[in-house]
């Protein structure tokens, strides 16, 4: 793109890749995470978190602030916070959060089929 219109990220702005190549998780907060439902807390690498989220169909995870790279090995929860993550508040302090930019939309081959006795 033309350096006039290309779009510049905020110098805090951090983005995950997915094996696709579209950033797929952005992170949303530092040293801030939403009080939301948390659907499974683990360990691992923010790779690991970023999969098993996919898979969940999570809104985004927590995960240690300063642990870097996508290699990185950190303690966190995959949430379900649904629209608004504001909605029951907020933790500071040891963890940012990262949150799940991808669209999520079914496809003809992975929708159920039922079927309906005559």
């Amino acid at each position: 793109k033309d350096k006039a219109t290309k779009k510049l990220a905020p110098a805090n702005h951090q983005e995950i890749k997915s094996r696709s190549g579209s950033y797929d998780y952005t992170k949303k907060y530092t040293e801030k995470w939403p009080n939301c439902e948390n659907l499974l807390c683990m360990c691992g690498t923010k790779t690991r978190f970023t999969s098993t989220c996919n898979q969940l169909g999570c809104s985004g995870f927590s995960f240690p602030t300063g642990v870097n790279g996508p290699d990185g090995v950190g303690c966190g929860c995959l949430k379900n916070c649904g629209n608004d993550d504001s909605f029951a508040g907020y933790g500071y302090g040891t963890h940012d959060y990262w949150e799940n930019t991808a669209t999520f939309a079914p496809t003809v081959t992975n929708l159920p089929v039922y079927y309906t006795k005559k």
